[in-house]
């Protein structure tokens, strides 16, 4: 079906419809074929311009401020940082560094903030002020046109010959700002040496099967201690170690030591005893190194030293053993030194027109401390500091037939007194000529420092060197009466400097503590409890021959005292270290007592009368 047609409406109803929607309060229909613009609220529009003006200010403003403190703050300089420290370092040695920072503008700089970056093998020891977390300080307000300034002190561990970077940013925000801004400042360092010397020491020619020894001497050049240190031997597969020393701990990675501390001018020494197997020949290369190790146990080389020893086939055996030992030494003068060269042809042959020498081994410039005059030589003929054997003076030099063995024995008394060109360190060093073979095969080095000559002396005194009474009360000494007498203590040192000086004694009980004392260098206490007196010396250089300290005591003797004299102390004794063996010095005396045959002004022994 299709839809109703639409009717068609009248003109009249279509005036009707427009009169409901357009009639006007009266009733009549506005002209719609003019229509006129009615004006807009005067408010209204004005506010819309006002709105508008203030949004382009805004945009302006910020805008300009934007521009005006990007000119003032990135276009200037505003901060100014400088690290002062030196650019070349030693490793393992302290140092500081100070760092400056100074405010250039007129406006305070806020919200500061500074960081140290170190590299990982600085060891940050000391920081004045402390840091607030890990190398970052909190500086807070930093006024304007002033400065500031923090010290860090530390240590390298870096590997020798490398560079590091020490770097410092500062974070800050000017106060007529809210942007944050920061300065970075570096300095690098270079590390060309360290604090650890080595020095490998053994044969330049060595016999396949024939024992052997390379000596690692390792010393602390700094007067500070060193921690975690690590020596280590490189050697051929060929060389079969047979002993170390110090022993060598089981879980060690090769021929590596670890020490904990080395102390400040420690010389150290390590050796290994070995021998080349037969596949060994001609120039064998073997390396000593020290170095630091981290927490991790990671290494950074600080010396290193090498040599070669060129190994010879041969068949014969020899040794030298000084004072029991074959190792270095620290020894006092006027000690004997006994020696003994043992040998033995170990091979099918005959060794032919051998000769041994013994070389005492100095600096150029100085003389041996061997007293020659009182020196067992053993048929050897000398020539200055070298003493040899061959054919002429020992048989079995002619031709040592296989299996045959010997020994040479000798003693080598040194001086009690060292002249200033007499040395207080050599080595001995053997040598064998093998005259047919046209060979020289050596024995590693021994090394000898001879100790310091520290030494104490007491005296008992009524009067002074000048003859004027510096006791007081009776003398002679006498029942009932109380007498004063002054003791000395004297020290004497030439040789080496020496620390941790100490010389202490304790007081009987009927011996009285006076007050009066005196002490050249150190501090002289006395303990009433313990009844001890101490004489205590930090540092005793050789520059200093002679220190002496007193102090007096008081003594009433009884009757049964008379005819003898009276004990003043106990026994004295003495210990120091040497700083330059690292040797303990040490010495005891008898007990002091009245006996005044030292006070040459006394005309009285010191023995108690009635």
């Amino acid at each position: 079906m299709y839809p109703p047609r639409k009717q068609k409406r009248s003109s009249k109803e279509i005036r009707q419809q427009l009169k409901t929607i357009y009639a006007q309060q009266d009733g009549k229909i506005p002209d719609l074929t003019h229509l006129e613009k009615r004006s807009s609220s005067h408010l209204t529009s004005l506010l819309l311009k006002i709105i508008a003006v203030l949004c382009v200010l805004s945009a302006a403003a910020w805008i300009g401020f934007f521009l005006w403190t990007q000119a003032i703050f990135q276009e200037g300089d505003d901060l100014s940082i400088t690290i002062e420290g030196p650019g070349e370092v030693i490793a393992g040695e302290k140092v500081y560094y100070t760092i400056r920072y100074e405010n250039l503008q007129r406006v305070d700089l806020e919200q500061m903030t500074l960081v140290v970056n170190l590299p990982d093998t600085f060891v940050l020891l000391e920081a004045s002020p402390e840091y607030q977390k890990e190398y970052s300080w909190d500086i807070g307000t930093l006024p304007k046109e002033s400065d500031g300034s923090l010290v860090i002190g530390g240590l390298f561990r870096s590997e020798v010959g490398t560079t590091e970077t020490l770097q410092v940013l500062i974070t800050y925000r000017p106060s007529n700002t809210h942007s944050n801004f920061q300065k970075i400042q570096t300095q690098y360092v270079t590390v060309p040496e360290s604090i650890l010397n080595i020095a490998l020491t053994g044969p330049e020619n060595a016999l396949s099967g024939d024992s052997i020894s390379y000596v690692i001497d390792v010393q602390n050049t700094s007067a500070q201690k060193a921690e975690k240190v690590g020596i280590q031997l490189l050697v051929p597969d060929s060389f079969q170690v047979t002993s170390t020393e110090p022993t060598l701990k089981e879980d060690a990675d090769g021929i590596f030591w670890r020490e904990e501390e080395l102390d400040g001018q420690e010389l150290s020494s390590f050796t290994i005893h070995g021998q080349y197997t037969t596949e060994a020949e001609d120039s064998q290369k073997i390396t000593a190194q020290t170095v630091f190790l981290d927490e991790n146990d990671e290494q950074t080389i600080q010396a290193q030293s090498e040599m070669e020893t060129e190994v010879l086939a041969g068949t014969l055996a020899f040794h030298i053993i000084i004072n029991g030992s074959t190792q270095a030494q620290v020894v006092d003068l006027g000690e004997t030194l006994r020696i003994s060269i043992d040998y033995e042809n170990t091979g099918p042959e005959a060794l032919e027109d051998l000769q041994f020498s013994l070389e005492i081994e100095t600096e150029d410039t100085l003389y041996s401390p061997i007293d020659w005059t009182n020196a067992r030589i053993e048929n050897a003929s000398r020539s200055g500091r070298v003493l040899t054997w061959d054919k002429t003076s020992v048989e079995d030099f002619v031709s040592l037939e296989p299996g045959k063995s010997g020994v040479l024995d000798l003693t080598l008394p040194l001086y009690t007194v060292l002249d200033p060109d007499e040395a207080d360190q050599f080595s001995l060093h053997l040598r064998v000529d093998m005259g047919e073979l046209d060979r020289t095969i050596e024995a590693s080095p021994i090394p000898f420092q001879i100790s310091s000559d520290l030494e104490l002396s007491s005296q008992t005194r009524y009067y002074s060197e000048s003859g004027s009474p510096i006791g007081s009360g009776s003398l002679p000494l006498s029942v009932d009466q109380t007498t004063k007498l002054v003791l000395f203590w004297n020290l004497t040192n030439a040789l080496h400097d020496v620390k941790t000086i100490t010389v202490s004694t304790t007081l009987p009980s009927t011996v009285n503590w006076e007050e009066h004392t005196q002490a050249d260098i150190g501090t002289l206490t006395y303990n009433p409890v313990t009844r001890m007196v101490t004489w205590s010396i930090d540092s005793l250089p050789k520059t200093i021959p002679e220190a002496s300290a007193f102090f007096e005591v008081g003594v009433t003797p009884s009757l049964t005292d008379v005819g003898n004299f009276i004990k003043l102390t106990n026994q004295t004794f003495l210990s120091a270290t040497d700083t330059m063996t690292q040797s303990a010095l040490t010495q005891t005396i008898n007990f002091q007592s009245s006996d005044l045959s030292d006070d040459p002004f006394s005309e009285e022994s010191g023995v108690v009368v009635e």
